[in-house]
This record gives structure tokens, sequence and C-alpha cells, in this order.
């Protein structure tokens, strides 16, 4: 009985490496090559004005343009 079970599983165990190295190598002759992929165009141009971004970025530059806007009060509001 022993052996009878050793020699089921040594024939169940030459039967999937069979069949895995089979599927290897249908998988292999079937195989297409990869594709070569392009990089796709870019939506936005990329960015090239270079003074815009240096002003932006200087801290100093920004708080001596800004300017705060003065709120007017209208005396003319309201019906009539």
């Amino acid at each position: 009985m022993k052996f009878r079970n050793s020699l089921f599983f040594l024939i169940v165990g030459f039967v999937l490496i069979g069949a895995g190295l089979l599927t290897q190598v249908m998988g292999v002759a079937h195989a297409s090559p990869p594709k070569v992929q392009q990089q796709p165009t870019p939506v936005v141009p990329p960015f090239t004005d270079i003074a815009c971004l240096e002003c932006h970025t200087n801290q100093e530059a920004l708080q001596t343009l800004a300017v705060e806007k003065e709120v007017v009060d209208s005396h003319s509001e309201g019906p009539g």
C-alpha cells in the first residue's frame, strides 16, 4: 500500500511538472512582442516665462508691490 501511494504521487508529480512546462512553452511560443509605447504629446505647452516665476517667488518684491484696496462708503445708498 505504501509503495502504491508513493508511485501514485510520483506519477502525479511528473504529470504536473510536464503540464507546467507545456504551458510555459506554449505561452512563450504564442506570445507577441511588447509594443513600443510613445510618449503622449503634452496638452499644455511647457512653462517658459522665467521673469514671472522669479517675480512671483520673491517674497520681498511681492510685499512691495502689493496694494490694498480701500473700501469706499457710498452715502447715497438706500431708497429714494
